[in-house]
C-alpha cells in the first residue's frame, strides 16, 4: 500500500503524465492541505454572531480531531460557503475573524460573514482557479461525466447538492481506494477513500472539460475593440422581444471578452470564442480569473442563453418549484461604447417563481436584461444584468449581477 507521505511519487508512478494546468492544480490542493497556522482564542466561536447566525468553528472543543487554540495546525479550516485563500485566512486570522465554521444543521445553515475559511466546492473553485465560487450543484455543468477508470489527477468526484473530491491519483493497481484532496471535518486534507463508499454516497466521476484532450485551441482574432467605460443605451421604439435577439454568426476565431460584476466579486470573467465548421457553431467560453483560469460552458449554438444562465436565479440542475415568465418588452436604440455608437437592442424579462434550496421552498422575483448589437461578432451581447427579490419585486433588488462588454475581436 502507498503511504500519503508518498503522495508526489506515487503520482508521478500511477497517474498519466500531467501538463502544466494539472501540475498547478495539485500544487494549489497542496497548498491548502499544508498550511501551517496558530489561532488563538478570539478565532474560536460557539454561538450567535451578530447577524443571529449560528455559528460552530471546527475546533477540538467541539469535536475530537478539531484544530487546537496556541498550537500548530495544518490545513485551511472548513468554513460552511467560504472559499478564501491562504492569504486571505491568514489575514482573517490577524484580524480576529474566525477559523472556519462546522454547521450543526446543514438543511438549515446560513454562511456567516465573521469567519475565514473553505467548503467543499469553494476549495474545487480555488483549485481550479474559478474567477468565482462555484457549489456542488454548478461544478458538475462545467465538466464532463467520464469513468471510474479514466480518472486523471485534477478530476472531480462530486454530489449534487453534497461533496466534492478532488482526485490525485489511485492508492492500488486494482483501484479499489482513491487518494483525494477535499474540504472536510476539520478542513482542507489529503485523504485516502474506498471507491465503494464514494459509490454509495452518490459521487461519480468528472472531468473540468478544459482538461479533456478534447477541449479545443483556437487562435483569436487581433483585437477590435477594448474598453472600461460603462455601456450606455439609448431607448428608442419598442420592437417585438424576439426580433432582438439574434442567431450566431460570425468567423473561427471571432472572440469578445467581459468584465463580471457582483457584490464582492469583480473579474474578467467570459471571453467567448466562435468555433465555426460547415455542420454547426459551437461557442467556447472561458471564464478567466486574474490568474487565467478556464471554465467551459456547454456546447451550444445560443451565447445568449449562455450568458443568461451564467446570471440565472439558479444554477443548472437547481430543483424549481414553479417558475414563469410574467412580462417581456424589448426596444431598438443605440448603444455608446467607448467612442463608438451602435446600433443596438434591450430586452427585459421578467420572471416569478418558487425555488427549493435544501428542503425549503422560496419564493423569487428575477429581472433579465439583455443589450445586444449587430454590429458586434458572435450574437453581439454587450450587457447581461441579474436583479433579484427574494419575495415580492418592491424596493432594491436583494442581488444584482452584470456582465459587461470590455473587448472583442474580429476576424476581417
Amino acid at each position: 500500500m502507498l503511504h500519503l507521505a508518498a503522495l508526489p511519487l506515487a503520482l508521478t508512478l500511477l497517474a498519466p503524465a500531467q501538463d502544466e494546468r494539472v501540475e498547478r492544480i495539485l500544487a494549489i490542493a497542496e497548498r491548502y492541505a499544508n498550511l501551517e497556522w496558530t489561532g488563538n482564542e478570539a478565532n474560536a466561536k460557539h454561538g450567535l454572531d451578530k447577524d443571529g447566525i449560528p455559528v460552530d468553528t471546527p475546533d477540538a472543543t467541539l469535536k475530537a480531531g478539531g484544530w487546537r487554540i496556541g498550537e500548530t495546525n495544518r490545513g485551511l479550516p472548513y468554513r460552511w460557503g467560504g472559499w478564501d485563500t491562504p492569504e486571505q485566512f491568514l489575514a482573517g486570522l490577524e484580524q480576529g475573524l474566525w477559523a472556519g465554521h462546522w454547521p450543526q444543521d446543514p438543511s438549515g445553515a446560513r454562511m456567516t460573514q465573521h469567519a475565514v475559511g473553505v467548503d467543499c466546492s469553494g476549495f474545487l473553485s480555488r483549485c481550479w482557479q474559478l474567477p468565482f465560487k462555484h457549489s456542488t450543484r454548478s461544478l458538475g455543468p462545467l465538466c464532463l461525466e467520464i469513468g471510474w477508470e479514466d480518472l486523471h489527477p485534477g478530476d472531480l468526484l462530486n454530489s449534487f447538492d453534497g461533496h466534492a473530491i478532488l482526485f490525485a491519483g489511485w492508492v492500488d493497481e486494482e483501484h479499489t481506494r482513491v487518494i483525494g484532496y477535499e474540504s472536510t471535518w476539520p478542513g482542507v486534507v489529503r485523504k485516502e477513500r474506498r471507491v465503494d463508499v464514494l459509490q454509495r454516497g452518490g459521487l461519480v466521476p468528472q472531468r473540468y472539460a478544459p482538461l479533456d484532450e478534447s477541449w479545443p485551441s483556437i487562435e483569436r482574432a487581433p483585437v477590435t475593440l477594448e474598453t472600461d467605460a460603462p455601456i450606455l443605451f439609448e431607448i428608442g421604439e419598442a420592437v417585438e422581444w424576439t426580433q432582438a435577439l439574434a442567431p450566431v454568426r460570425g468567423k473561427r476565431g471571432d472572440w469578445m471578452r467581459y468584465r463580471w460584476t457582483d457584490p464582492g466579486i469583480n473579474v474578467d470573467l467570459v471571453r467567448t470564442l466562435a468555433n465555426l465548421d460547415d455542420e454547426e457553431a459551437q461557442i467556447i467560453s472561458e471564464a478567466r480569473s486574474a490568474e487565467g483560469a478556464y471554465a467551459r460552458l456547454d456546447r451550444t449554438p445560443s451565447l445568449q442563453r449562455e450568458l443568461l444562465d451564467y446570471l440565472d436565479v439558479f444554477p443548472p440542475g437547481q430543483p424549481v418549484d414553479r417558475i414563469e415568465r410574467t412580462a417581456v418588452h424589448a426596444f431598438a436604440g443605440s448603444a455608446l461604447v467607448g467612442d463608438r455608437r451602435l446600433p443596438a437592442f434591450r430586452i427585459v424579462m421578467t420572471y416569478e417563481g418558487e425555488l427549493t434550496v435544501r428542503s425549503r421552498t422560496h419564493s423569487f422575483v428575477v429581472e433579465f436584461s439583455l443589450l445586444r448589437s449587430d454590429e458586434l461578432p458572435l450574437e453581439g451581447v454587450l450587457l447581461a444584468e441579474r436583479q433579484i427579490w427574494y419575495g415580492p419585486k418592491a424596493g432594491p433588488a436583494h442581488a444584482v449581477s452584470k456582465l459587461a462588454l470590455t473587448g472583442f475581436g474580429r476576424v476581417p
